[in-house]
């Protein structure tokens, strides 16, 4: 969606709340009640439905941008980070849920519906070209075709290649290029009151059992008085340790702070590839995380989104 596009959604958001035209818009709609916020987004109308038009979603501008809203993505995203890493100098904090492909994968081919050893090559040629299915064949082990279903290595191969390995590949082009403040986390847990927050949607199951795809979110927000999100004491403590390094980082551009929980969160490093674990029993390090040999065939293969 164009940064145009998106602006005329929101000034239609601003008109259904009474604020637009207004002497301060903004001053306007920070007086609206969280009720009115989400009552007048529904109402927004829009022309493209994708899965992103969603409330407070729909007046987001999702071309990548540099420093500038003017500077509009020109390439691919992988290849945009690393065609200008050198004029990206601002600290970065960035990760991934552990089951990344999950979500996508259920949503597109219902669980019950099996995906045999012929369909997996065959969205496998479809996603990724026919030329390399036999390469991603071998790397992933689909390979049996007595195998039942192959949803979990399908969502492992989409997660890798649409968010693991691109953040990889971002942040060693940065790093290279001298920005020393980058931060990556792996998120891997999955709250307890799972079912609640996810709901009944077909994909919805899976998600019960994986860290889907915006997982930390209720973490990184820790909303009060959402219905849908109920922390038991250990997940409060997790979801304020979380907002303790996220809300530094905001301040100060880094994470890292005595009030917050240890250990300290260390910069990315293109030797160890180091990550921060997030989960709530033990948060950790992670090393070269899906790195090799995962990451380093995406790498060498290309990204094209």
């Amino acid at each position: 969606r164009i940064l145009e596009q998106s602006k005329a959604y929101n000034r239609h958001f601003a008109v259904l709340c009474g604020c637009y035209p207004s002497i301060d818009v903004i001053e306007c709609l920070r007086n609206k009640s969280a009720a009115d916020i989400l009552k007048y987004s529904s109402l927004i109308k829009y022309d493209v439905p994708t899965y992103l038009n969603k409330p407070l979603t729909v007046g987001l501008p999702w071309d990548a941008t540099l420093n500038l809203p003017s500077f509009y993505l020109q390439y691919g995203n992988v290849d945009f980070i690393n065609r200008y890493a050198s004029q990206i100098t601002i600290p970065v904090i960035w990760g991934i849920d552990k089951d990344e492909g999950t979500l996508f994968i259920d949503e597109a081919v219902n669980k019950s519906v099996s995906l045999y050893y012929l369909i997996a090559k065959g969205i496998v040629g479809f996603l990724w070209f026919p030329q390399n299915v036999d390469k991603i064949s071998e790397l992933y082990k689909i390979n049996n075709p007595l195998q039942a279903d192959y949803h979990d290595t399908l969502a492992q191969i989409l997660g890798d290649y649409a968010f693991t390995c691109p953040m990889r590949s971002m942040s060693r082009s940065l790093t290279l290029a001298g920005n020393a403040n980058i931060y990556l986390y792996v998120f891997d847990y999955i709250i307890q009151a799972v079912e609640l927050l996810y709901g009944s949607s077909h994909w919805a199951p899976d998600c019960y059992c994986h860290v889907c795809h915006k997982s930390e979110m209720p973490f990184v927000f820790n909303p009060p008085n959402v219905s849908t999100i109920l922390f038991t004491a250990a997940e409060e403590t997790f979801a304020q340790s979380i907002g303790c390094r996220w809300t530094n980082f905001g301040k100060t551009g880094n994470p890292n702070s005595l009030s917050c929980a240890s250990p300290t969160w260390n910069t990315f490093s293109i030797n160890t590839n180091t990550s921060l674990n997030l989960t709530l029993d033990t948060t950790g390090y992670v090393s070269n995380y899906r790195g090799n040999p995962f990451c380093d065939f995406w790498d060498n293969l290309g990204y094209t989104f």
